[in-house]
């Protein structure tokens, strides 16, 4: 019989508790021993019915029309806002809203919705965070992440293209296979501009570049990012030389685009004392920011990370270093 006292006792310690954390409502004793479980249970079944994914559509852009495939966003994200748009890309206006293109002398025709609104809200958003810049002085990233499908290639394009309207003639594309090197070709094309020059590093000489190696698009790979010849010349000195030459060979200065596609390739950069060792790769990415501290990065990726420290390299995004909260 005591025991049992002392099991009422505790019952009725626990439901006081609950009572004062606002868990469960005061009750007649009788009634409360199931509250409790019976809350919880209400709840996981409402949790249940809450779906996992929301259709998705830019709500702060209005350019362009509806993505032609579906598209959707985890239920989670969808509860928050994104920033106010501001930023107006250069880009033609058919382009911008969604219409056939046709040729002109500056552009090329181009099929109705070449650009969809979802793939135009990165671009707004790209050259939006691109126009600010970080406390230690760098240039603003952007990081985009959309999933497979919604054409990742178009949007590098595009914001290579609406940096180039605003007179940026040359710009960086780093990706993992040469053969991607026709994707973005096509991107190109498709967006009414085929006469954009891409330049496969991997196949051009170390050294002086050719002199007809001037305005327009170098793609590399992250394998030619870490090469070097016998003679200990890199292609990162090169990559830089060339791009630093649409401002008078200041590198400092450089402000045209800076494109990590597939981005998660640099994710093993370990940036911390407590050990672990950096790969080559995600060395070469973070000296390449540092040696172009205006240039305009894009890191892109489906897959950027599976952990906070796989952001190591994404040093332009603003959310450690110097004057952020994670300092």
């Amino acid at each position: 019989q005591q025991e049992e006292q002392q099991e009422e006792q505790r019952k009725a310690r626990v439901k006081l508790e609950l009572e004062e954390d606002g868990i469960v409502e005061a009750t007649p004793f009788g009634h409360d021993a199931d509250v409790l479980e019976e809350q919880t249970s209400a709840q996981e079944l409402t949790s249940a019915a809450q779906p996992v994914f929301r259709s998705y559509r830019p709500v702060k852009v209005a350019y362009g029309k509806q993505h032609p495939e579906a598209i959707v966003e985890s239920t989670t994200m969808a509860c928050v806002e994104p920033p106010d748009a501001t930023y107006r890309p250069s880009l033609p206006k058919t382009l911008l809203l969604g219409e056939r293109g046709f040729a002109n002398e500056f552009w090329e025709k181009h099929h109705e919705g070449a650009l969809s609104a979802a793939q135009l809200e990165a671009v707004v958003y790209a050259g939006q965070r691109h126009a600010q810049h970080n406390d230690d002085g760098t240039r603003c990233g952007f990081f985009i992440g959309d999933g497979t499908g919604v054409g990742k290639g178009r949007e590098i394009a595009a914001v290579i293209l609406d940096s180039v309207c605003h007179g940026r003639t040359r710009a960086v594309w780093c990706s993992v296979s040469t053969q991607l090197l026709f994707d973005a070709q096509r991107d190109f094309r498709d967006l009414g501009r085929s006469d954009t020059r891409l330049y496969p590093l991997h196949k051009l000489p170390y050294g002086e570049l050719p002199l007809d190696i001037n305005e327009g698009v170098m793609f590399c790979t992250y394998q030619s990012l870490i090469a070097q010849n016998k003679q200990n010349e890199r292609r990162i000195d090169q990559l830089v030389r060339w791009a630093s030459e649409m401002n008078n060979g200041d590198e400092e200065s450089f402000d045209g685009c800076l494109v990590f596609d597939e981005a998660h390739r640099a994710k093993n950069l370990t940036q911390s004392d407590r050990g672990g060792k950096s790969t080559k790769t995600g060395e070469m990415v973070v000296e390449l920011q540092k040696r172009l501290p205006n240039a305009r990065v894009l890191y892109v990726s489906a897959t950027a990370a599976a952990e906070v420290k796989d952001l190591g390299y994404m040093s332009r995004l603003g959310l450690w270093g110097a004057g952020t909260p994670f300092a």
